[in-house]
């Protein structure tokens, strides 16, 4: 009833079978022109058989893969188990220090910073932490407002032997 379509790529009346097939005409197909003509025969002939690939996997049930034994299912099933067991018991033989590194020992050297200059120290913290030089920016930008606004608000406070209560006592 359907091998109609794979024949000439028309359905029953004529009309295609989407809106794909009746508008656009070759949009992408607008430097074929510029092609040689055995090249322009290989692509259309791909083409032809991606659709036909589609049409026949479209027309695919889980009858046509045929029914898994059971029992060989359930016996294949116990061998991964035997094997997750036993792979189980070789990682509880291992060290724990293979085992959480995925084998692999890792030394860390500590590193003497007191001597080094402030340029040898970002370039430690960069190799290092990156992220730290974003965050100390950012502790440099808070620390200059506060110096710059909540310090001499706080000094005017005191001079002038204000209460310390509310937002007062927060800034001291």
């Amino acid at each position: 009833d359907d091998d109609d379509d794979d024949e000439g790529g028309l359905r029953p009346l004529g009309w295609g079978g989407s809106k794909k097939d009746l508008y656009g005409g070759n949009d992408d197909d607008d430097d074929d022109d510029e092609l040689p003509e055995d090249e322009r025969a290989e692509r259309l002939e791909a083409e032809e058989a991606m659709m036909l690939q589609r049409s026949h996997a479209a027309r695919l049930r889980a009858e046509d893969f045929g029914k898994i034994d059971s029992a060989a299912a359930a016996r294949a099933g116990s061998e991964d188990a035997a094997l997750g067991r036993q792979l189980d018991a070789e990682m509880a033989e291992l060290p724990h220090a293979l085992r959480a590194k995925g084998g692999v020992r890792v030394e860390e050297v500590a590193r003497d910073l007191s001597g080094l200059s402030e340029a040898e120290l970002a370039r430690a913290v960069q190799a290092d932490a990156p992220e730290l030089l974003t965050l100390l920016t950012d502790f440099q930008d808070t620390m200059r407002e506060v110096r710059t606004r909540v310090a001499p608000v706080l000094s005017a406070a005191r001079q002038r032997q204000l209460p310390l209560e509310g937002g007062l006592k927060f800034l001291e």
